[in-house]
């Protein structure tokens, strides 16, 4: 939530609790009042903390990141992994006139949030709905040659100035050494075109075709992990064996039960991979939802986000804290404890 927005509620708050409140009887009225002053306090309370997120850089835009994506869900352990993961960078890099800032870096080990705020020249008005790179984006490491960009994401809260905020995602996770070895990378961004849509049409405009490169630091103790299988685990799945026609433009996969093997399952603060194996050849399984149970019984959904012929990654909204956790569940009931 912004200031503007927490404001506009504010206000909206006022108007309606002083009606309500006139229109009862002492004793209601009373319990209204009540009423009102907690929620004033509270909403109060939100602005002071969106005010702290401010004064406290990478950090506190991170905080409000991950609030916005989970509102009222971050604990208090949450909160301070997260500034603990964060490092301001603020380094900047003009080319052909475009100001790329890399502000702050957060990372869990395997995937890395970076934010980023693009100027454009004087008079150069940034109000498309999305910003993206044109030949892709390179983070290289001597541990990890390169890793791709997985997804840019927009926050514009002015669309009629020449500046937005870029939230920048890499996923590290199918490679077989993640860069936080040597806790240094040079991350290159080739390239910015700017995307909207109109009507049903998806139109783009290049914005420049130059290459911005910047040096990444990361925590020293961010790369942790959690391996959850030490020898292979026996399971039976329907896995992809083929494709069969079913229109003119259309395919339908055929599935049949295969005895296979988990090979790996590695839980990171921001999500997991689990590693399979059927036969000689790699071949497409189902695993459905992945669930991490807390040693409070919390049960935290992680949602399958890319899938391939020998794994999948999951993802999580919020950090969790590897500390917490007791042990790792598929949707079919399979669980898998912390060795």
């Amino acid at each position: 939530m912004t200031a503007w927005n927490l404001l506009r509620i504010l206000n909206e708050l006022d108007e309606d609790l002083i009606a309500e409140v006139a229109d009862q009887p002492g004793p209601a009225r009373k319990r209204l009042v009540n009423r009102s002053v907690l929620i004033a306090a509270a909403l109060i309370a939100c602005l002071l903390m969106i005010t702290a997120c401010t004064a406290m850089g990478g950090a506190g835009w991170f905080l409000q990141y991950f609030s916005d994506v989970a509102p009222g869900k971050l604990s208090a352990e949450q909160v301070e992994y997260i500034v603990a993961n964060t490092l301001d960078v603020n380094k900047s890099q003009t080319v052909n006139g475009y100001t790329l800032t890399l502000q702050s870096v957060f990372s869990d080990g395997r995937d890395i949030l970076i934010q980023f705020e693009l100027t454009a020249p004087s008079g150069k008005i940034l109000d498309a709905d999305s910003y993206s790179d044109i030949r892709g984006t390179i983070l290289e490491s001597e541990a990890m040659p390169s890793a791709m960009c997985m997804e840019w994401s927009l926050q514009d809260d002015d669309r009629t100035d020449n500046r937005v905020k870029l939230l920048y995602s890499i996923n590290t996770a199918w490679n077989n050494e993640t860069p936080f070895s040597e806790q240094n990378c040079r991350l290159y961004v080739y390239g910015l075109e700017a995307v909207w849509r109109e009507h049903m049409e998806v139109c783009t405009e290049v914005l420049t075709e130059g290459c911005w490169s910047f040096d990444i630091h990361f925590p020293e103790d961010c790369n942790r992990s959690i391996a959850f299988i030490q020898e292979p685990v026996p399971i039976t799945r329907q896995v992809t064996v083929g494709y069969e026609r079913t229109g003119e433009n259309t395919m339908m996969a055929v599935t049949e039960p295969q005895e296979g093997q988990i090979t790996a399952l590695n839980l990171w603060a921001l999500g997991a991979e689990l590693s399979f194996r059927f036969g000689e050849k790699p071949k497409n399984a189902e695993f459905g939802d992945l669930y991490a149970v807390m040693k409070n019984r919390e049960k935290i959904t992680m949602n399958q986000s890319f899938g391939a012929p020998d794994f999948i990654t999951y993802k999580v909204e919020t950090p969790i804290i590897l500390d917490q956790v007791d042990h790792l569940l598929l949707e079919d009931g399979t669980k898998f404890p912390i060795p």
